[in-house]
């Protein structure tokens, strides 16, 4: 649907790919349901949000360039509600940006769904059959994203939750499960 205008409600869709892949028009179709499902009703915008990934672009380029965004988005509609929809890696971005506009007193989101976050916890610390650091593809994400940062700066474990909006997390038998039980 096109864009409309002047907007009660803004949805920013946060895509999964582990800061490694996929770009918005992969995800076009699960925004297209969304808005299908929700959009008229709710007199809602979705917008993907898009970000540089690594490895040309490490920690902490996709959160200041959302967070930009973000910002950019709030000045041309400044009487709107956010919410925030993330997967995986997504679900990361869009804590760490809510983790930054609480830091510099900007507006945050009225409500944010993480959907299987990519909480980047202590790779020595996880044992599970469902540990993602025993995925070698994982770790290679994880080393390409943080670059020469330490894992406990990019992990969601290590973030002052005080004043974030009303959180939803959703996760199923997965193989970030224990990490996600381990960060809620």
């Amino acid at each position: 649907n096109q864009y409309k205008p002047y907007c009660k409600n803004i949805l920013i869709y946060f895509h999964g790919g582990g800061y490694f892949i996929g770009k918005p028009n992969m995800f076009m179709y699960i925004c297209e349901k969304m808005n299908n499902y929700i959009g008229e009703r709710c007199n809602i915008n979705i917008f993907i949000m898009d970000y540089k990934k690594s490895p040309e672009y490490t920690y902490p380029t996709a959160i200041d360039e959302s967070y930009d965004t973000y910002l950019k988005l709030i000045e041309e509609n400044p009487n709107s509600n956010f919410y925030f929809y993330g997967e995986s890696a997504g679900a990361h971005l869009l804590t760490q940006v809510v983790y930054k506009a609480i830091q510099n007193g900007k507006k945050i989101p009225k409500m944010i769904v993480n959907h299987c976050p990519w909480v980047m916890s202590n790779i020595g610390k996880i044992e599970s059959e469902y540990d993602y650091a025993s995925k070698t593809h994982e770790i290679t994400y994880l080393n390409n994203y943080r670059g020469n940062q330490e894992i406990d700066e990019v992990s969601l474990l290590n973030i002052d939750y005080t004043g974030f909006p009303k959180t939803i997390v959703c996760y199923s038998n997965e193989y970030l499960e224990s990490e996600i039980e381990m960060w809620i």
